[in-house]
């Protein structure tokens, strides 16, 4: 499922492709070595459907870094791994081994400034472009269980969804990016997703 129009979608993808290569060159100066980050999917729907779609393929169990929007965009942004992924992701950054299922405050340190990086690339994509603010608030460490992730929306509420593919030496980790968006707030994305137009797109 996906509600954005050719226009809308080839204008998401020239702009997330951008903040992509922002972030990546960010998170490869953390890790001191090339890092590739790419943009696999991208698609407007239901809020409860981009939820129930985490919950399926994650088992549910997440950790994320959430940031409030704030301004003419009403909702979340959140960068979601597996569990299993976003330790993995953390002990790779930080070069040691993990204890199972847990994070100190240096590893919940490290998961915070990674979506902070990536969202505030992939967000400022959007605001450059598209005149919408950009978050001011802080971003906070998300764990627990993704179907929670729906409990403070309304029905009529919509979700970006982002899947990435972050690949590091001999390491793959897979994440998603919510936009998690009132109805309002997806009203003025699609209007100006139709203003901005790449070259070559057809409506």
């Amino acid at each position: 499922m996906n509600d954005l129009s050719a226009l809308q979608h080839a204008a998401l993808l020239e702009l997330l492709n951008g903040g992509c290569r922002d972030a990546k060159t960010a998170l490869s100066a953390m890790r001191r070595e090339p890092i590739e980050l790419s943009l696999s999917d991208v698609r407007l729907q239901p809020r409860a459907a981009a939820v129930a779609a985490l919950v399926r393929r994650d088992a549910g169990l997440v950790y994320g870094v959430m940031q409030e929007l704030g301004g003419e965009l009403g909702g979340n942004a959140v960068f979601v791994l597996p569990r299993d992924q976003g330790l993995g992701l953390v002990q790779l950054l930080l070069g040691r081994r993990l204890q199972p299922n847990t994070l100190s405050a240096l590893e919940q340190e490290a998961l915070l400034e990674v979506g902070n990086v990536i969202l505030g690339a992939l967000l400022a994509a959007l605001s450059d472009k598209l005149d919408l603010p950009s978050p001011s608030a802080l971003p906070t460490l998300y764990q627990g269980n993704a179907a929670n992730l729906q409990e403070s929306g309304d029905s009529d509420d919509e979700a970006l969804s982002l899947h990435l593919s972050c690949n590091l030496k001999f390491h793959r980790v897979e994440s998603d990016v919510l936009l998690l968006l009132d109805a309002p707030s997806c009203l003025r994305l699609r209007q100006q997703l139709e203003r901005f137009a790449p070259p070559g797109a057809a409506s």
